[in-house]
C-alpha cells in the first residue's frame, strides 16, 4: 500500500516486529563485587537483527571505558542471536536500566540494584536477590 511521500507499507505475516528479551525477572539484586550477566535473546534470522546494543540508562556502555570490567559475548546462528553482557565487580554505579538494542527489533530492558549486604540492629542480614543463575547458562 502506498502511503505519504511515497513509502511503501509493509505487507503480510512475514512483516512481525522482531522483539528482543532479556532472560530472568525485569528487576533483580545482585549483591556489590558480584558479576552482572545478562542474556539477551532476538528470535530470528541473524541478518534480520543487525547490531546488538547495550544501555544502562541512556547512555551506550563504552566497553574500552577505565570502569574495566565491561564485555559481550554474541553468538549468531540461522535462527537466533545472544548476546550476553557482563560486568565484573559490580559497584553501586552500576545500579540502572539496563537495555538490550538490537538494530531491527524492539528492545528489552530490566533494572538491575547493586546492594550491599549489612547487619541491622538484630544481627540479621539482609537478603540479597541473585540473577538467577540457574537461567543464565553460558
Amino acid at each position: 500500500m502506498l502511503a505519504e511521500n511515497n513509502y511503501v507499507e509493509p505487507q503480510g505475516k512475514d512483516m512481525k516486529v522482531q522483539q528482543a528479551q532479556i532472560q530472568g525477572p525485569r528487576e533483580v539484586f545482585i549483591q556489590s563485587g558480584s558479576t552482572i550477566k545478562l542474556k539477551c535473546l532476538v528470535n530470528t534470522h541473524s541478518d534480520n537483527v543487525g547490531a546488538v546494543v547495550w544501555f544502562r540508562d541512556t547512555s551506550e556502555l563504552d566497553y574500552d571505558s577505565s570502569r574495566g570490567g565491561v564485555s559481550i559475548e554474541i553468538e549468531k546462528t540461522p535462527t537466533r542471536t545472544t548476546s550476553k553482557l557482563f560486568l565484573t565487580r559490580a559497584t553501586k554505579g552500576d545500579s540502572g536500566n539496563y537495555t538490550c538494542s538490537p538494530k531491527f527489533a524492539d528492545a528489552a530492558s530490566v533494572t538491575v540494584h547493586v546492594v550491599n549486604e549489612h547487619r541491622d540492629d538484630t544481627n540479621t542480614s539482609t537478603t540479597i536477590y541473585p540473577l538467577y543463575p540457574h537461567q543464565f547458562k553460558i
